[in-house]
């Protein structure tokens, strides 16, 4: 997809290896990141897990210069390429804990994201995630959780292989529980309101992907 950004984010990768490039264009172009820059908040705090290359923290730091980031992986090649692209923008990638990160700059974030990545975790750390999002979000902050919707099943089922290929045969994700823990948003979106958020919502975004996107987003009261 098309977007004034796109460029200016591949432009930072220019001097990476050819694989991290071919990497972050990928993810350009089949992520829906323009639609979940629309629902970030344009300023403050904003917690990311699992950033890998740091191509969409990249975007949202290029889209408002009011965001700062906290940024993580368990990768640390893909984060010295994200440093190596990030510039002067004001984000912190770090290797670990999310939360350890936040805890050092004693501050709560404005917003908690995981895009992709929580597939990668058994069930008990899923709901931990949530959980430890409420501990640190104040209240009016706000968790977005990008996922896969069940349904339409084509959709489903390719994503499934897909990621299948991707920790197991191609080894190009770090997985804990490989495609295991892959669930559909509605089961996030009952976890959310579960652990006490409000005003949760499941957004499709696969329009015109062949992957079934959708947010899942909740507030803290």
């Amino acid at each position: 997809m098309s977007h004034p950004l796109k460029d200016q984010v591949l432009t930072r990768f220019a001097g990476a290896s050819a694989r991290t490039k071919a990497h972050v264009r990928a993810r350009l172009a089949s992520v829906p990141w323009p639609a979940l820059l629309e629902r970030l908040p344009k300023s403050g705090l904003i917690a990311s897990l699992g950033c890998g290359h740091g191509a969409i923290e990249i975007a949202a730091a290029l889209d408002s210069a009011s965001r700062q980031f906290v940024a993580c992986d368990i990768d640390d090649a893909k984060l010295t390429q994200a440093r190596n692209a990030q510039g002067s923008l004001p984000i912190q990638f770090c290797s670990g804990d999310l939360w350890q990160a936040l805890a050092t700059r004693n501050t709560r974030a404005d917003a908690v994201m995981a895009i992709d990545v929580l597939y990668l975790f058994d069930t008990a750390a899923q709901i931990r995630f949530v959980n430890q999002a409420w501990q640190h979000l104040p209240p009016g902050g706000r968790l977005l959780i990008k996922e896969m919707a069940a349904t339409p099943r084509w959709k489903w089922g390719w994503n499934r292989l897909q990621e299948w290929l991707a920790c197991h045969v191609l080894r190009i994700t770090a997985s804990v529980e490989g495609v295991v823990g892959l669930r559909p948003t509605s089961w996030w979106a009952e976890v959310l309101a579960r652990e006490g958020f409000a005003a949760v919502r499941i957004q499709p975004l696969d329009a015109g992907y062949f992957h079934p996107h959708a947010l899942v987003t909740g507030v803290k009261p």
